[in-house]
């Protein structure tokens, strides 16, 4: 009974990390705040979902070493996710499809394509060395490095989007992964749980309030968010390198570790097809394109059916990705 309460627990949270990244594309781009705080929350909202994706890849690989085959499996359900895409993008708008796009279907690394799938690709790879350093070190010591690594990190970008801006700069994602494999590995008490809980609840809307409400950002509306990159106090709410909000994913992921911990990857590689759909550049365009004419006169149902839609196809895609991965063992052996 256990364990089936933890099985739906788990696809209940992964359903909603799923909607969660699709809708980034297919909800945000149709809504265009002119206010700093309007464009906050929606960079608070997709940097918790991208954070999120990483902790919970980290805790799922965070048991053992693994090979470096488990980058390869990623890169290559999202090269046939990214051929299977990229045809509709060439059907659709033939006139903003170049070489660069070809080209960015078998390097989505180098290619700016998505910084959220680098960074799975990337961190996928890194996976083996982090294991072993995180075993060489005490609890204490890996808390100590990783903590100066964040706070380093977001110290060093100034509050600037550079470092979060292309795909190659997913490397700055592998920080939440090795969180991730950190939390599926120590022993926490409940009392601490408690008050990192009970810390992240009081410290988000604190700072949300004293540097939206406060300290507003004085620049003309059409800069606006141009200004917002360049900032530390709207960065430590929206930023991924954010102390404040890598604080915020890596509490959440403790609180449920229990649920999130023994997942497997068959079921976690369900989210590469929907971080292609979501996060890919040329994706936006072509949500932007050609869609917007569509959506913008009807009702919200038709945006919600579509993300159902490509919540349908992702799971279509990895169902057939993961059948020819069974086949493909059964013919090793």
């Amino acid at each position: 009974m256990k364990s089936v309460l933890k099985k739906t627990i788990q696809w209940i949270l992964l359903i909603v990390l799923l909607l969660g990244i699709l809708i980034q594309t297919l909800g945000f781009w149709n809504y265009n705040p002119p206010t700093v705080a309007g464009r906050t929350k929606i960079g608070l909202m997709i940097g918790l979902v991208e954070l999120a994706v990483m902790v919970w890849y980290g805790m799922s690989y965070g048991n053992k070493e693994y090979s470096f085959k488990e980058s390869v499996k990623s890169w290559l359900e999202g090269v046939i996710t990214l051929v299977i895409f990229y045809l509709v993008f060439v059907i659709s708008l033939p006139q903003f499809f170049s070489a660069w796009n070809l080209w960015g279907i078998f390097f989505p690394v180098l290619t700016s394509t998505s910084a959220l799938f680098s960074g799975i690709i990337i961190s996928l790879f890194f996976q083996p060395f982090i294991f072993r350093l995180q075993n060489k070190l005490s609890t204490k010591q890996n808390v100590l490095l990783l903590t100066t690594i964040t706070i380093l990190i977001f110290t060093l970008s100034a509050g600037n989007s550079l470092l979060t801006s292309y795909s190659i700069f997913g490397l700055y994602l592998v920080l939440p992964f090795a969180w991730g494999m950190l939390i599926s590995k120590i022993t926490v008490s409940k009392r601490l749980v408690a008050a990192l809980t009970v810390a992240t609840v009081i410290l988000l809307p604190a700072v949300y309030y004293f540097t939206i409400q406060l300290i507003p950002i004085q620049t003309p509306q059409a800069v606006v968010f141009t200004q917002m990159n360049m900032v530390w106090n709207t960065s430590l709410l929206m930023s991924p390198s954010s102390p404040l909000m890598i604080l915020f994913v890596v509490t959440g992921g403790l609180l449920f570790r229990k649920w999130l911990v023994n997942v497997s990857h068959s079921a976690l590689s369900l989210l590469i097809p929907a971080i292609i759909f979501g996060t890919t550049a040329y994706g936006m365009t072509l949500w932007k394109e050609k869609l917007q004419l569509l959506l913008a006169p009807v009702s919200k149902k038709v945006t919600f059916l579509l993300i159902l839609t490509l919540l349908l196809a992702s799971f279509i895609i990895n169902f057939i990705l993961a059948d020819c991965k069974i086949k493909l063992n059964t013919f090793e052996k």
